[in-house]
C-alpha cells in the first residue's frame, strides 16, 4: 500500500512540474510550439481551468489561480507521502499542511508585491520614464492596489502615486512579518492536536 501511495505522490509531483512548465510557456505569448504544446495544454488546462473559474483569484490583470492549483497538488502529494511513511495521518497534520502551504504562498505574494512597489517607488523617485513597457505593465497591477490600500490607511489624505506605493511597501513588510509569526503559531497548534 505504501509503495502505491509513494508512486501516486511521485506522479503528482511530476504533474506539478509539467504544470509549472505549462505556466512558463504562457510568459511568452505568440510563440508556436507545435503539437507538443497542444499535448501539454490538453494535459494541464482542464485542471488549471477548475481554478480559473474562481474570480476572487484574479486581481486586475494578474491571475493567481495557478498558484492555488500548484499549492493544492503540493498538499495532496505531501499528505500521500506522510501516509506512505507513517501509515497514517492526523487531521492536525493535514490542517497544518494546508495552513503552511497557503500561508507561505500568501507570504510569497506579499513579499513579491512589496518588492515591486518598492522598486516602482524608487524608479519614480529617480525620475525613470513611466512610458517604458516594464513600468506600464507594473502600473497596471500596482496602481489599483496602491490606491485601494493607501486610501484605507490614510482615507482623508491626497496622496501621489509614489506616496501610495511607499505606503503599500511599508504595509507589505509589516504584513509579511506578522503573517510569518501567525502561520508558525498555527502550525505548532495544529500539529499538537491529538486527532
Amino acid at each position: 500500500m505504501s509503495s502505491i501511495l509513494t508512486l501516486i505522490s511521485s506522479l503528482i509531483s511530476l504533474y506539478t512540474l509539467i504544470i509549472v512548465f505549462r505556466i512558463m510557456l504562457t510568459w511568452f505569448p505568440g510563440q508556436n510550439y507545435g503539437r507538443g504544446e497542444m499535448i501539454l495544454r490538453s494535459a494541464t488546462d482542464p485542471y488549471l481551468n477548475m481554478f480559473r473559474r474562481a474570480r476572487w483569484m484574479r486581481v486586475g490583470y494578474v491571475d493567481f489561480s495557478p498558484i492555488v492549483a500548484l499549492a493544492t497538488l503540493s498538499i495532496t502529494a505531501s499528505v500521500l507521502t506522510q501516509i506512505a511513511l507513517a501509515g497514517s495521518v492526523t487531521l492536525g497534520f493535514i490542517l497544518a499542511l494546508i495552513v503552511s502551504r497557503l500561508g507561505y504562498t500568501l507570504r510569497f505574494l506579499v513579499i513579491l508585491l512589496t518588492v515591486l512597489t518598492g522598486v516602482r517607488a524608487a524608479a519614480i523617485a529617480f525620475g525613470a520614464s513611466s512610458g517604458h513597457r516594464v513600468w506600464v505593465t507594473m502600473d497596471q497591477l500596482l496602481q489599483p492596489l496602491s490606491w485601494k490600500i493607501s486610501r484605507r490607511v490614510l482615507p482623508r489624505s491626497e496622496l501621489t502615486y509614489r506616496q501610495g506605493l511607499m505606503i503599500v511597501t511599508a504595509c507589505g513588510v509589516v504584513t509579511a512579518v506578522l503573517l510569518t509569526l501567525l502561520v508558525n503559531v498555527l502550525i505548532r497548534a495544529l500539529i499538537s492536536l491529538p486527532v
